[in-house]
């Protein structure tokens, strides 16, 4: 049996005892610690090798395709789903924000984001996550149903399970106008971590620190549905809900979804690259060094590749390693990547530095156990963009 397959089933076989162990109301205490051991043991390359099986079967590929989707806060594949019960193991990847001409922040498909609380929200299942890169600040919310003195703040909407839409956008339905949303705390969450999200508990995801953390991809673990919906909150205009809305996703055509899986893969192997070079220099240890290093770095390999080819001169590795300061054998990683994956990457690695994305500081963030200090870094501007879409030629 190939390597890839042995993986993907003996993981299943895994998570579905595990799942086997979990209560059945959202009253009973989970046995989250086992979820989070199982997403610890999945390793970058482990989820590499499930991605690969995903790409080659064709019946788990389209099982993966009814419910992936693109939203407004990340860009969702369906790794594999339970058969006895309705447990999912998926991968998320959070882009880094653009921003508008007049500095507002957009989100994952282009709108606009209206505040930090856009996406507060209810889950209808258990999720644990494990940060495989980057971060993000994570809120919590305590919500009560308010009278008297107390003015209410936000409006409660109900949206089905994706499975439910057949592709569409998710419905929104109004629940109440008498909602009092409040802090209860806020959490900076990175690399590293294994996080669980109480099912009750409402929070929200604040990406406006991606220039800061960069792209950010967690393995998440939902288990079977406890409620038959989700539910988020926005915040009252004039003492009214705004209109009813939908929440936006976009399905995967067959041949999206496989060129998102491809680019997922190429990631990880990266992420992996980056995070050996980080144990041996410095300057790999922040948290964009990934799209403010590497990618750089690997961009003028293949610029310096090329020109020795458009001069049909014989390639010398050890001048380029030297020149872009990498260990040859770091290049010689390359050689394992899809070519295609690669291409999309830089490019949009250099796109991103030419539009000024990243920064090397942040403000005070509060981690789990107690404050991050604002990180400072030499630079990460100062790499040249080159340009490697004309190197590797069109790419979309």
């Amino acid at each position: 049996m190939p390597k890839k397959k042995k993986y993907y089933q003996s993981l299943f076989t895994l998570i579905e005892a595990i799942n086997a162990l979990e209560p059945g109301s959202v009253d009973e205490t989970p046995s989250t610690p086992l979820i989070g051991a199982m997403l610890e043991t999945i390793t970058n390359h482990g989820l590499t090798l499930l991605l690969g099986h995903l790409l080659k079967d064709r019946l788990l590929l389209a099982q993966s395709k009814q419910l992936s989707r693109r939203s407004a806060l990340f860009d969702k594949i369906i790794i594999m789903k339970g058969v006895e019960r309705d447990w999912v193991l998926r991968l998320h990847t959070y882009n880094v924000l653009a921003t508008t001409k007049d500095g507002k922040l957009v989100d994952n498909l282009g709108d606009e984001i209206e505040d930090d609380e856009a996406n507060t929200h209810l889950h209808r299942w258990r999720l644990g996550s494990r940060f495989v890169t980057g971060g993000f600040n994570n809120v919590t919310w305590d919500v009560k149903k308010t009278s008297g003195p107390r003015r209410p703040t936000h409006a409660k909407f109900k949206i089905p399970a994706t499975k439910h839409t057949k592709g569409k956008a998710r419905e929104a339905e109004l629940e109440g106008e008498d909602f009092l949303v409040t802090t209860r705390r806020s959490e900076f969450y990175q690399e590293g971590d294994i996080v669980t999200y109480p099912i009750l508990d409402p929070h929200s995801v604040n990406m406006g620190l991606s220039a800061y953390t960069g792209t950010t991809m967690t393995l998440a673990h939902t288990g079977k549905n406890l409620l038959n919906d989700s539910y988020f909150f926005k915040k009252l205009n004039q003492g009214k809900a705004p209109p009813l809305e939908s929440v936006r996703q976009i399905p995967y055509e067959e041949d999206e979804l496989k060129e998102a899986i491809k680019l997922a893969i190429a990631r990880l192997q990266l992420v992996d690259l980056n995070n050996e070079l980080a144990s041996r220099y410095e300057v790999y240890g922040h948290l964009n060094s990934f799209e403010t290093e590497l990618l750089p770095a690997l961009a003028q390999v293949v610029a310096l590749t090329r020109d020795s080819k458009d001069k049909e001169k014989e390639i010398d590795w050890t001048y380029i390693a030297q020149t872009v300061d990498l260990p040859i054998e770091a290049i010689d990683r390359l050689l394992d990547i899809d070519l295609e994956s690669l291409a999309k990457l830089l490019v949009q690695s250099q796109r991103d530095l030419e539009r000024q994305k990243f920064v090397a500081q942040a403000q005070r963030v509060t981690r789990k156990g107690g404050e991050l200090d604002a990180y400072e870094d030499r630079h990460l501007r100062s790499k040249t963009p080159v340009n490697v879409q004309k190197s590797f030629g069109r790419t979309k």
